[in-house]
């Protein structure tokens, strides 16, 4: 009965394509917002389904962000161009030319970045499928900074999007962008895109030992495996600039978020649905039971303090 704050592609039902939205906002008033669902309608369709978690996920996501973003460009101009749904949420949601203002991250490791997870749930963004779509989706800002046309970039995003397959991640998109631009015959974009690609970090598997410039990182293991390799962890990061969501790596039940230098409360909240799980929240003397629907992070928690090039581990002495 409540309306939803969301809009989303729901899937054929009964041999028809349908897509929802909540009366929350003005979703059916913003172009790259109704579009961006209709991509994720052609992209399933194209590979006829998709691997929808972690990379793969991430890029869906991004796909339908670019394009989304290219008919709002081709059908009402310029004007909010490169900002995901200004004209349903203030300030829109995600920002294709500069991520990091919208907690996403430019480069794989860099600021914001999230990592893979084993089972994707709402409590982990299924992989951070919204959080790393940037990683994509500053490919496409590039390349119109890089004076490729609203009309080219239509024709070349759609022929990414018949190329791709269902498991498609950063690693092979880095061979198949440059490719599909080849065979298009926009040679001239290539080394733009190759660029981009380097810049954005597809093929950078490891993870470096030093911290990006201007960063530092929050770092534990959570100690309950089985619930993170459930999805049920959910690890919420607050400063007066920044909010930042986060969960466990898959494999190895690690929180490690790189940040900006600056102070934080870290809680952490666990369960199926956001609205029944419980909470946690970090202080000087461990970790207390906090309910994060009532109660604020900053009456209840200790500030954890994150400087430039270091790390700060903390300890899980009361998590589970």
């Amino acid at each position: 009965g409540e309306p939803a704050d969301n809009c989303a592609y729901e899937g054929k039902k009964n041999g028809w394509e349908t897509f929802a939205f909540g009366r929350v906002r003005d979703y059916g008033q913003a172009t790259d917002i109704m579009a961006h669902e209709f991509v994720h309608c052609l992209t399933f369709t194209t590979m006829t389904t998709n691997f929808y978690m972690n990379e793969p996920g991430a890029i869906n996501e991004g796909m339908s962000d670019i394009l989304g973003n290219i008919a709002e460009m081709a059908l009402d101009g310029n004007d909010g161009a490169w900002i995901m749904g200004e004209n349903a949420v203030e300030g829109g949601m995600r920002s294709m030319g500069d991520p990091t203002s919208r907690a996403q991250p430019e480069q794989r490791w860099s600021m914001f970045y999230a990592p893979e997870v084993t089972q994707g749930t709402s409590m982990n963004d299924t992989g951070g499928v919204h959080v790393n779509s940037s990683l994509l989706n500053i490919v496409s800002y590039k390349l119109d900074k890089a004076g490729m046309s609203v009309e080219d970039q239509g024709y070349f995003w759609m022929n990414v999007a018949m190329a791709m397959v269902p498991t498609t991640d950063f690693a092979q998109m880095a061979e198949l962008l440059p490719w599909v631009m080849e065979r298009l015959g926009f040679n001239q974009y290539v080394s733009a895109l190759n660029q981009a690609i380097d810049e954005a970090g597809y093929t950078k598997l490891e993870q470096p030992s030093e911290l990006p410039a201007g960063a530092g990182a929050i770092t534990f293991t959570y100690p309950d495996m089985e619930a993170n390799e459930k999805g049920l962890v959910h690890v919420l990061i607050v400063s007066d600039a920044t909010a930042v969501e986060a969960w466990p790596a898959g494999r190895t039940a690690l929180v490690r978020q790189v940040l900006p230098a600056d102070d934080y409360f870290v809680a952490v909240i666990v369960g199926e649905d956001p609205a029944t799980a419980t909470g946690k929240v970090y202080t000087d003397k461990g970790w207390i039971d906090y309910d994060y629907a009532n109660e604020s992070v900053s009456n209840k928690g200790t500030l954890v303090h994150v400087e430039e090039g270091k790390t700060a581990e903390l300890a899980t002495d009361g998590l589970a």
